[in-house]
């Protein structure tokens, strides 16, 4: 019974120093805009493969709300808040993707990058 007692306050420790929330000391502008960039960039790198969709005139918006949709799942997890701020704006985002505006243009239009 000694035992028992003893190892409920153990894991009643355990849970509380594993479980403990560590206030957030990030800065969102900087998340928001690094996520920005990391993800577009990188659906911009995987779409240069399909030589017919950088090279159209008018890209297809489908395609590159799925390779979002694909990168902010495999993204990291700091990028969880910015992935969801980003699906928010997601057409808006798209679009100017899709009117082949640079990556940075895009993230500053969608107000997740500072303005120079």
């Amino acid at each position: 019974m000694k035992t028992i007692a003893i190892l409920l306050i153990f894991t009643s420790m355990l849970e509380k120093i594993f479980t403990k929330s560590v206030p957030y000391i990030g800065n969102p502008i900087v998340e928001n805009c690094v996520a920005c960039k990391y993800i577009w960039e990188n659906i911009e790198e995987a779409l240069i493969e399909n030589s017919s969709f950088l090279s159209n005139e008018k890209r297809n918006p489908i395609l590159a709300a799925q390779a979002f949709q694909y990168f902010c799942r495999i993204a990291p997890d700091i990028f969880f808040e910015p992935c969801n701020i980003m699906f928010e704006k997601l057409f808006f985002l798209t679009e100017d993707f899709c009117a082949k505006k640079t990556i940075k243009q895009i993230c500053i239009n969608n107000q997740l990058c500072p303005s120079d």
